[in-house]
Parts: C-alpha cells; sequence; structure tokens
C-alpha cells in the first residue's frame, strides 16, 4: 500500500477542510448536497487510519480500551462503528473515483482500503475485526461483531473489483481475506473476541432468516472470487441450500429465506408485532448491499433472477419510509449531544467479565448528560437515510426524484454524527448521480480504470 499514508491523508484532510469551508447553504442540485457531506466526511470522521468516527471527540485511550471503560463493546464512544461504517463508504468512494477519474478520489479509496485491513491487523486473535482504533492507532476494544465483520468483507471487495488496486495490494487484500474467512469459518462463523473476553464470540452468521444468510453467503462467494479456491464456492452453494439448525423449528432453506428479504426479520425484531418504525432498518444496509453484491457475482441466471426479486422486495419495504422521516429534520435544531463528552456522560464504570455484564454496562450513561440529539439524528438522518441506500439497490427510476429530495433536505454540517453522511454518499452513489459520467453507481464496469490482474 500507499508508503507514505500519513503524510497523504494529512494532505486530502487538508484539501476535504477547504472544500468543505466553500460549501455553499443554499443547495441547486443533489450533487451540491451530496458533495458537502463528501467534504465533511473528510474533514472531520475520517480519522488517521482512514476509519470512519462515529462523531468527533476524544478517542479512548489503550487503558480504557483495556479495562473495557465505558464497556467492552465501545458502545457509544467514538470509535464504536468503525469498520461498520467505512466498508459501505468504500463501495460509495469506488464509484465516485470511477465516475470522476481524479487522482485525489482513487486515494480515497485506498485510504479507507487501509483502514479496514488495519482492523484486522490489530489483534492477536486472527479473525476479529475490531470495531475502531483507539488513541494510539492500535488499541480497540475487545468485543467481537458481526456487525462490523460482514462491511470489512464487502467494502475490500468493491476496492479489490475496482480497477485501483495494484497487484500488490490485490494480493495482500486476498491473504487478508483468505486469512479472516478461514477462521470465521473454523469457529462455526462466530465473531472472537480479544482481551478479556478472548475465547469468547458476539455475533454469529450461521442462523437462520433474511440478515444472517445474506451476510454469510455474501462473505463465502467473495472469498471465493478473491482466493480463486473452488473450495468457498461449494461452501456458498451447500449453505444456500441447508436449512439451518438454528434457531429451531426451520422449515425454510436459506436461499428461500433470502427471497422472502428483510420485513419478516424486521417482524421478528418487534417480537411478532406489527412494525411501528424502520428503526432496525440501519442495521440492515450492509445486508441489502451485500445482496446486490451477490446478484452482481453470481453467473447461474435463476439464482441471480431469485437475487433480483429478493432486491425488490427490500427496496419497496424501506422507500415508504424516506422523505416521511426525513422532512421532519430540522436543520435548526440545537438540542445537545452530550456524548461529544462521552466520558462525561459515563462518570462511573463498573468491571466487566461476561459479554451480557458489558451490554448492561452501556446502559449506565447519566441521561441529563446525554442529551436527546443522537436520538434526534437517528430517527431523522440515519433512519430515512438508511431506508434509502436500500430502496436504491433495483434502480427503480421511480424512487429517484423522491431520493433526491430527502438527500437535499438536509444540511450536512449540522450533524454531530457521521452516519447520516455517509449514508447520504452511498444512496447517491448507488442509484446513479447528476451532472456526472453516466453509469450504473458501483455495479457497472469501470471505465478508465482496468482491472490491474
Amino acid at each position: 500500500m500507499c508508503k507514505n499514508f500519513t503524510v497523504l491523508a494529512v494532505l486530502l484532510a487538508l484539501t476535504a477542510i477547504a472544500s468543505a469551508q466553500e460549501a455553499k447553504d443554499s443547495r441547486q442540485s443533489v450533487a451540491d448536497a451530496v458533495e458537502q457531506a463528501h467534504a465533511i466526511l473528510w474533514s472531520k470522521f475520517v480519522d488517521k487510519n482512514g476509519v470512519i468516527l462515529d462523531w468527533l471527540a476524544d478517542l479512548p485511550t489503550p487503558e480504557e480500551c483495556a479495562r473495557s471503560y465505558p464497556n467492552g463493546l465501545g458502545w457509544f464512544t467514538p470509535i464504536e462503528n468503525g469498520a461498520m461504517f467505512t466498508g459501505p463508504y468504500l463501495i460509495a468512494e469506488c464509484e465516485r473515483a470511477r465516475r470522476t477519474g481524479k487522482q485525489i478520489d482513487r486515494n480515497h479509496a485506498q485510504i479507507l482500503a487501509n483502514g479496514l485491513l488495519k482492523l484486522a491487523s490489530v489483534s492477536d486473535v486472527k479473525g476479529m475485526i475490531v470495531r475502531g482504533l483507539g488513541s494510539d492507532g492500535k488499541c480497540h476494544y475487545p468485543i467481537g461483531s458481526d456487525d462490523q465483520t460482514h462491511p470489512w468483507f464487502t467494502g475490500l471487495y468493491a476496492y479489490w473489483n475496482s480497477g485501483i488496486p495494484t497487484d500488490a495490494e490485490k494480493q495482500r487484500i486476498a491473504g487478508k481475506i483468505k486469512e479472516v474467512a478461514e477462521e470465521l469459518n473454523a469457529n462455526i462463523w462466530k465473531c472472537p473476541c480479544d482481551g478479556d473476553f478472548k475465547g469468547k464470540f458476539r455475533g454469529w452468521f450461521s442462523a437462520g432468516g433474511f440478515r444472517e444468510t445474506v451476510r454469510l453467503v455474501s462473505m463465502l462467494k467473495i472469498a471465493f472470487k478473491i482466493t480463486g479456491d473452488p473450495v468457498w464456492q461449494q461452501r456458498y452453494t451447500d449453505k444456500l441450500n441447508e436449512i439451518p439448525a438454528i434457531p429451531p423449528g426451520q422449515t425454510m432453506t436459506r436461499l428461500e429465506s433470502i427471497e422472502e428479504g428483510y420485513g419478516p426479520d424486521v417482524e421478528k425484531l418487534y417480537h411478532g408485532k406489527k412494525q411501528k418504525g424502520p428503526f432496525w432498518t440501519w442495521i440492515y444496509v450492509g445486508a441489502v448491499t451485500g445482496l446486490k453484491q451477490l446478484a452482481d457475482m453470481e453467473e447461474n441466471p435463476e439464482l441471480k433472477a431469485r437475487y433480483t426479486k429478493a432486491l425488490a422486495s427490500c427496496s419497496s419495504e424501506a422507500f415508504p419510509d424516506t422523505d416521511r422521516w426525513a422532512i421532519q429534520f430540522d436543520n435548526n435544531n440545537s438540542s445537545l449531544f452530550g456524548l461529544a463528552d462521552w466520558r462525561a456522560v459515563f462518570h462511573s464504570w463498573v468491571p466487566q467479565k461476561t459479554i451480557p455484564e458489558a451490554v448492561k454496562a452501556s446502559e449506565t450513561g447519566d441521561k441529563e448528560k446525554w442529551g436527546p440529539r443522537l436520538g434526534y439524528e437517528n430517527q431523522f438522518g440515519r433512519i430515512p437515510l438508511a431506508c434509502a441506500v436500500i430502496a436504491v439497490q433495483t434502480q427503480d427510476p421511480a424512487y429517484r426524484e423522491t431520493i433526491e429530495k430527502v438527500l437535499k433536505h438536509y444540511d450536512y454540517s449540522k450533524f454531530y454524527t457521521s452516519v447520516s453522511l455517509v449514508y447520504a454518499e452511498c444512496a447517491f452513489y448507488m442509484m446513479g448521480g447528476e451532472s456526472l459520467p453516466s453509469g450504473l453507481g458501483h455495479y457497472s464496469k469501470p471505465k478508465e480504470h482496468g482491472n490491474r490482474g
């Protein structure tokens, strides 16, 4: 990878800061709106390691990560979702680079790919994708996560397949993908932990249902595409046709679960009750974008058609929850975002020996110091923009006008958190763009940059 990575990252950040300062308050096009989000992401939220921060704040120290302060999952810290956000953002950045043809965008994609590779290289436990990196660029919270692991695969696959990396970079990515996939497979696709939780696992991919199935077969297919080893293709085929043993009583194969779309999964999260809102949609962004990659990779016409049908189901499920939530976001809202000082919010701490204890520790924050802003941004920013990312996967032209309206609604400089900006760019580049070279997002073959082997 780039030898002068740190210097390059600093120069690009300075360029992004200047771009952000020049962003207009009043935008005439969706491209202008997304450009504002892009400039802010690179000036504020992409850290020195090439990993996206949840928000701008003082980073956890090695001592804090080691003792699981405020909790072993890193929940409600600025390094909670590094891989989860950087993965899909790398897909969008690869498409941006293809369209613009600019070296700065190719460099940005390389920086993000380096960041993802580092997240898989700092733990002494093979196969662990850490959430994010603390103040020394290496320390991290000890509990693993399926939500971080799958986007790591899809982001690196997009970069590997973009025509941007050199042969040496592609070999490095292939080696790391193989290493992680082999460890996960050996652990029955459970996500490992390290530190005080070494030997434990949190999150896995072998259960039934849409989300688990899509992510599992997505990683198996990516491992096959990148390594060329037919064992991964056989595992992919076997898993598709298998009826999962967990939870008990499954009657559908994994492929049949995929065809249902994510709706039944969400209903289960609400314990069988009618869904009251799309709160959980954001955790399906990785699965649905992974499904789109599967449809693009699949050479079997019947399987491709079934994946495409599932995508249509997901898109139609998500689309109604785009503008009806987005329009409720007031760009002049000035409510308190207390997690900018997350240590003050979590002023008390208890040791944690088990994963349930770590989850409980994440609930101990001072609610008065917490403030309402995080919930506000999640409900009226993260949710509708996650729905937009899902809706555009079919690239249905009937959705375009509404999605563009949503993207133009926000003043992205007002967000404390990064996720809404990430999803805004993802939605834009995955549906095709305005006033840019024509194409079908990251799903079309690069025109200017051939795949270097």
